[in-house]
């Protein structure tokens, strides 16, 4: 069984993260350092704006340099931005997080400490865990791909949550 091209390099897999945002210049500067203080060694990090009008694009301006990418444009809201980071960004794993949402300290290691090795230390060929809303992604520029999302609903009774997807490999 051959690892994936990512894990091959860094020992870890290569995990593409996208943050859909529109004007949430409030909150997305908290969820970039929460993604970036992950220290991830083999993190490709992508934001997608949908064309926000408040300080949300100066904020990512101020992340250039720390993270792949970004664009802002209109788009179809917060599924339609997911696939298109997607379509810019490589990864045995892909995931996203909301704007408003921020990642546990050590939650890149993990997600990428499950989906690199099982228990014998091989890498896993398959995880399927299919949320509602994780069915409405389509993901173009992967013909298999199973997704693991997690979602909660906080007090305000407002789905929140994030997803995380591996490829297959044959």
């Amino acid at each position: 069984m051959t690892a994936p091209a990512g894990l091959a390099s860094t020992g870890w897999p290569r995990i593409a993260l996208i943050t859909p945002v529109f004007n949430s210049g409030k909150y997305i500067e908290q969820t970039i350092h929460s993604v970036l203080a992950q220290n991830y060694p083999n993190l490709d990090y992508f934001i997608v704006d949908g064309g926000s009008t408040d300080n949300t694009i100066e904020i990512i301006r101020k992340y250039e340099g720390s993270i792949s990418g970004w664009i802002s444009e209109p788009d179809n809201g917060m599924y339609d931005a997911i696939n298109k980071g997607f379509a810019r960004t490589t990864g045995d794993v892909m995931g996203w997080i909301s704007a408003t949402d921020q990642l546990h300290i050590g939650g890149l290691s993990l997600v990428g400490t499950i989906f690199g090795r099982d228990d014998q230390g091989r890498s896993l060929d398959a995880l399927v865990a299919l949320s509602l809303s994780a069915r409405r992604l389509q993901p173009a520029h992967s013909a298999g791909v199973h997704v693991l999302a997690a979602y909660s609903v906080g007090e305000s009774g407002r789905e929140r949550g994030c997803g995380m997807a591996l490829r297959e490999r044959f």
